[in-house]
């Protein structure tokens, strides 16, 4: 009996795992855009929708609120019927919903649709990286997820600089922020078209005791990657095990959320506090800053800096309760240099991930987002505030992938699902109030 790692290390990363990777690198790109690069569209939509900064705030703050609870419940779904299957049901879902959320013509009935989408969009979120990671074999798991990771700086270049061209653009008879939240659906009916085509992940079967199901996948694994002539028997595999299997009189186990959460919390209690404190600080920063970049440069950017630093600007701003409507394509320059930094950022962990290890990577990203967070207390120069800015939540993002290929490493297939992401919302969900209702 061959332990499933075993045979992914013979298997190797073929043209099974490079299709696999190419979807959901289109998954993340969609995933990513409508999470964070949403923005743009909501700061273009303002006018439309009459929407100022308080109702941004709490439209903000209620979609990241609703994950939290969504992330529970896909949770226990993806590892009680699968990955694939989740995240082809509530990618289907969540796309209609965001296509039909652009034809909405006010703020109500445009949040609700909003906010439905970000319910289903909790579940390719955190199912991706583990489908993705399930796949790979374990000396390349951090580098590929890295590499995966890639989207969200291509998402972060990507919807600005369509946005650049569109968004001044008079169109008859449309509004250009419609036509950008239809294009940016692209990334997920590509990503979806293809992970469509692609088997359930081998060691979800293995973890619910389907070894034939899981031999099957298996052997379709081998002829992608070795050819039509190679079989498992051939490459000495007749059955397949892995390490820390649930027991078969516990399958049905993950329907019952609260007695998982206690196993997993007793079997496995330093990384699970670590990794979900973890996660929670930098995705505190890493995620729920990102939103609000955007539009803190925005606001700079209309009133010119004046020498101020950015708390200064920030407490002016709020006291002013102006209303910003037209989105200028020198306000879009700055999201773009954004993405490009987070995706050069990326690159740097890749090629850190050569020489470094994962540790040692996590640290010196903590580092530069400190110093970059405390420069912006007293920095006054509009091009070194920009850096600076970007520098806080950016390292965090990247040192997020690599926190979560530990938790990959070390925790069993089936109780992943149940701490992945929670955390990252609670934190996104109280920064947006609390930055804009600042007295």
């Amino acid at each position: 009996m061959a332990e499933i790692d075993d045979v992914f290390n013979m298997l190797g990363f073929g043209r099974m795992q490079r299709t696999i990777f190419v979807g959901c690198l289109m998954m993340q790109i969609w995933f990513t855009t409508e999470q964070l690069g949403v923005g743009i569209v909501l700061m273009a939509a303002a006018c439309d929708l009459d929407m100022d900064d308080y109702k941004l705030a709490w439209f903000s703050a209620l979609t990241f609120a609703v994950q939290i609870l969504a992330f529970i419940f896909w949770g226990v779904l993806v590892d009680a019927l699968g990955r694939r299957k989740i995240i082809m049901y509530t990618g289907v879902t969540s796309v209609a919903c965001s296509i039909l959320s652009a034809g909405m013509p006010e703020f109500l009935s445009f949040s609700a649709l909003r906010i439905v989408c970000s319910a289903f969009i909790a579940a390719p979120v955190i199912s991706l990286m583990t489908y993705m990671g399930e796949f790979t074999k374990q000396s390349l798991r951090p580098k590929v997820l890295n590499f995966l990771s890639y989207g969200v700086g291509i998402s972060f270049i990507l919807v600005p600089s369509v946005a650049y061209f569109l968004l001044p653009l008079k169109l008859p008879g449309a509004q250009n922020w419609r036509i950008l939240l239809l294009i940016n659906q692209v990334p997920g009916i590509i990503g979806l078209t293809i992970i469509s085509f692609m088997p359930e992940s081998p060691k979800y079967f293995l973890s619910v005791h389907r070894q034939e199901d899981a031999m099957e996948v298996m052997e379709r694994c081998c002829r992608l990657n070795k050819g039509k002539d190679t079989n498992l028997e051939s490459l000495g595999v007749k059955e397949l095990t892995q390490p820390r299997l649930r027991a078969q009189s516990i399958k049905t186990a993950t329907f019952n959320f609260c007695p998982n959460v206690m196993a997993m919390f007793k079997e496995h209690t330093r990384i699970m506090v670590i990794s979900m404190l973890a996660k929670a600080i930098m995705s505190g920063i890493g995620f729920g800053l990102q939103v609000w970049m955007l539009r803190i440069r925005f606001t700079m950017k209309s009133d010119g800096n004046n020498g101020q630093t950015v708390c200064q600007h920030v407490q002016s701003d709020v006291k002013s309760g102006k209303h910003e409507c037209h989105v200028s394509r020198s306000q879009l320059e700055d999201p773009i240099i954004n993405g490009f930094l987070l995706s050069g950022i990326f690159i740097l962990a890749s090629f850190l991930l050569l020489f470094m290890g994962r540790r040692l990577v996590i640290h010196t990203f903590i580092a530069i987002s400190m110093m970059a967070n405390i420069s912006v207390n007293f920095l006054a120069e509009d091009t070194i505030i920009l850096f600076a800015l970007f520098l806080i939540p950016d390292p965090l993002m990247c040192n997020l992938r690599l926190v979560q290929t530990v938790v990959i490493d070390m925790i069993p297939t089936h109780y992943r699902r149940l701490q992945w992401e929670m955390w990252r919302d609670v934190l996104e969900f109280y920064s947006p109030v609390c930055l804009w209702d600042t007295p």
